[in-house]
């Protein structure tokens, strides 16, 4: 019983926050063996409660501490994921956001390649968040938009111009030998200026460190960076920068090769050149 009521705690660092109570009640029948003789639902329940209460106030309390975050509020607790936790908060009255590391921790690799990028590349980071030196978390000055997903601008001119911008993003990326290998709709804000902004480097790498460093190869990492671009991954156990941004455009301009030819040759000449394997 022991055994179970830890994993039940190591479970419930992952949700800090309350999610609805439908959810809420699937994830304790799935997770928590509701039924199990001697851990009944009532004492799931009740257990689960008071454990979530707790792990709430040491989280915000851990955020205050290490960050000086304020008005912290979580950011879409439903798609949490990995146990990793996202919030919305303000350091010194500016807007932020915050990201925990989870079971895989990828805020050394996000933060090593937002550092990276700020260093080599003026143009990258005009066009990725600005990110707070923190020790541990990822804190980021909160981007402001709507994400790339949600757009259906029929208007040509904005169309093509978010498509050379794309293309200025994956010429930078390549040309300093970064792969996002998270590259999808989701993962690009656009702003009021139609500015866009590529996020969540967690995955990414940096001069050819290999796809498995950062969680180690196993069957179960393995099948997380499966899941890595969504449908706008190249599949078949790879994944490839050139062809998600590819996908990208095609999303907000469907007849890419008409209006931009020049960038969809170039962008179908290098797909499959730097793809990694992962399976």
């Amino acid at each position: 019983m022991s055994g179970k009521i830890n994993r039940v705690k190591k479970r419930m660092r992952i949700l800090a926050c309350f999610p609805p109570v439908a959810f809420l009640w699937k994830k304790m029948k799935r997770i928590y063996g509701i039924g199990h003789k001697g851990f009944t639902a009532a004492k799931a329940l009740i257990f689960y409660l008071k454990w979530l209460l707790v792990m709430r106030k040491r989280m915000y309390h851990d955020l205050f501490i290490e960050c000086r975050a304020t008005n912290i509020k979580p950011y879409k607790p439903l798609r949490w994921k990995l146990g990793s936790c996202y919030f919305n908060a303000k350091i010194n009255g500016e807007d932020v956001f915050i990201k925990t590391g989870g079971r895989i921790d990828t805020t050394e690799r996000e933060r090593g390649a937002l550092e990276y990028i700020r260093e080599k590349s003026p143009f990258l980071e005009k066009h990725t968040p600005y990110i707070f030196k923190t020790s541990k978390y990822i804190v980021e000055k909160r981007v402001q938009g709507n994400s790339l997903k949600t757009f259906n601008e029929k208007n040509k001119e904005l169309q093509n111009y978010c498509v050379s911008q794309l293309f200025e993003i994956y010429n930078e990326l390549k040309k300093h030998n970064i792969l996002h290998l998270d590259i999808r709709p989701d993962n690009f804000i656009i702003q009021d200026d139609n500015n866009l902004i590529l996020i969540d480097f967690g995955y990414a790498l940096v001069d050819n460190t290999d796809v498995y460093s950062m969680i180690g190869k196993n069957e179960f990492n393995s099948s997380v960076l499966k899941k890595l671009g969504s449908s706008f991954a190249l599949g078949n156990g790879f994944l490839d920068d050139a062809y998600s941004f590819y996908l990208t455009m095609k999303y907000i301009c469907p007849q890419l090769m008409l209006y931009n030819y020049d960038i969809w040759r170039s962008i179908n000449e290098d797909i499959g050149l730097r793809k990694i394997r992962i399976s």
